[in-house]
């Protein structure tokens, strides 16, 4: 949990509820210290956690084997049983734009492409997994309520564990209303991601948000699998 802008790591050793998820707790806890808020889902009843295709929703989803490092046996043996080598997926990039202290910055890069209302667009994305500075990763739509972002996922470097490969997924950012926690509360986050669905980046896959005012369509895949062409199409 975060506290005052610090991280407590507290839910480990040989008592945890999920002692295999060791390296993955700590990646979404340290996420938190960069800003991230929890990852929503799904767009009919938003809950915290519940997405696949970012490492602030659940642990577990998607993690993949890394390499075990013999420097830090000693580490591992300390915290109890287990296996602490696995990690796992990105954070979703429609999370880094929508965070408040980077996001602007990274959305005024050539990263993000940008598609009004009432529009047509064609854009390639290059896998998150797969690119380097100034690849186009993320497509944000703006609509009548909020927003809604198109990425393209590979099973390769961090991502090694996504299941869905190669797939689009769509996130909207504004457009949905958070419902009460268990407690009675309502989250603390504001305007999260939502997963809105995935599809299979195939040519002719189609994807849509439930309202369908935002549309795409695979009309291109590279023959190596690192980029997708889709049409985009926003009422």
């Amino acid at each position: 949990m975060v506290v005052g802008g610090d991280v407590i790591l507290d839910e480990i050793g040989p008592n945890s509820d999920n002692p295999s998820f060791w390296l993955e707790f700590f990646e979404h806890e340290i996420g938190h210290l960069l800003g991230f808020d929890h990852a929503f889902g799904p767009s009919t009843n938003p809950q915290p956690y519940n997405d696949n295709f970012c490492v602030m929703g659940f642990t577990g989803p998607f993690q993949h084997p890394i390499i075990q490092q013999p420097i830090l046996d000693e580490v591992e043996n300390t915290i109890g049983p287990g296996n602490i080598w696995f990690s796992g997926r990105r954070l979703a990039a429609a999370n880094l734009y929508r965070t408040k202290d980077i996001g602007p910055e990274f959305g005024a890069t050539l990263s993000v492409a940008k598609i009004g209302r009432q529009s047509v667009r064609k854009v390639r994305l290059i896998a998150l997994s797969q690119a380097q500075l100034g690849n186009t990763v993320l497509a944000v739509i703006t609509t009548a309520s909020g927003e809604v972002t198109v990425e393209y996922r590979l099973n390769t470097g961090d991502d090694a564990g996504v299941s869905q490969s190669p797939c689009l997924v769509l996130h909207s950012i504004g457009r949905r209303a958070l419902v009460r926690n268990a407690d009675g509360n309502f989250p603390s986050e504001v305007n999260p991601i939502v997963f809105e669905g995935s599809c299979d980046a195939t040519v002719g896959s189609v994807l849509a948000i439930s309202e369908g005012d935002v549309s795409l369509s695979v009309v291109d895949v590279d023959a190596d699998g690192r980029s997708v062409t889709v049409q985009i199409q926003c009422l």
